[in-house]
C-alpha cells in the first residue's frame, strides 16, 4: 500500500497547472508584442507658415514619410499653439492643437481622427481620410484646408474614451 495516495494526484494537477500557466504566459507575451510591432503614428504639428498649421505624418513600417496636412488656422488658435510631435500609442496622447474625436489603438498603428480648425483628419493604415474623404497615402505635395474645406454639418462629436473600464478626462480646448 502507498503511504502517499496523493501524491501521484497532486504532482498531475500540479504538472498541467504549469503547463497550463506557461502557455498562458507565451501567449500574453506574444499578443503584446503583436499589439505594438508596427508602432504608433508619429504626427509633428508646427507653426508653418503665417497663419497656417502645417501637420507632418509619419510611420516607418508603412513606409509613409513626412506626409503634410496645411491648415489655415485662426489667430486664436495660433495664439496658444506650440510645434509638438505626438506619438499616438493611447488614448491620453493628445494632439496640441484641435481635439482627438476617436482613436482604436488596439493594434498599432490603429486609427486616429482628429479635429482640428473644423477639418476632420483620420489617420488608418490603408488611408489618409480628410473631411471623410479618402486621400490615399501617395500624395507628393501638401494637403491644403483652408475654411471652406469644411464639412458643413461640422465635426463628428467626440467618443468618450474608456481605458480599463474608466473614462478618460475630456481634454476639450
Amino acid at each position: 500500500m502507498n503511504p502517499h495516495p496523493l501524491r501521484g494526484p497532486a504532482r498531475k494537477i500540479a504538472t498541467v497547472f504549469g503547463i497550463i500557466l506557461a502557455v498562458y504566459c507565451l501567449v500574453f507575451v506574444l499578443d503584446g508584442f503583436l499589439r505594438k510591432r508596427k508602432g504608433p503614428w508619429k504626427v509633428s504639428f508646427e507653426k508653418a507658415q503665417p497663419g497656417e498649421v502645417t501637420i507632418r505624418i509619419s510611420h516607418e513600417k508603412l513606409n509613409i514619410h513626412d506626409s503634410q496636412i496645411r491648415i489655415q488656422a485662426s489667430p486664436k488658435t495660433l495664439a496658444s499653439f506650440t510645434n509638438a510631435t505626438v506619438d499616438f500609442r493611447s488614448p491620453a496622447d493628445l494632439p496640441p492643437v484641435g481635439q482627438v474625436l476617436y482613436t482604436d489603438l488596439t493594434f498599432l498603428p490603429g486609427v486616429v481622427t482628429l479635429e482640428i480648425e473644423g477639418q476632420d483628419i483620420e489617420l488608418l493604415p490603408r488611408s489618409l481620410v480628410v473631411n471623410r474623404t479618402a486621400r490615399g497615402w501617395n500624395f507628393s505635395t501638401p494637403i491644403l484646408l483652408t475654411p471652406k474645406d469644411r464639412l458643413p454639418e461640422g465635426p463628428a462629436a467626440p467618443q468618450r474614451h474608456k481605458q480599463l473600464g474608466r473614462e478618460l478626462p475630456n481634454h476639450d480646448r
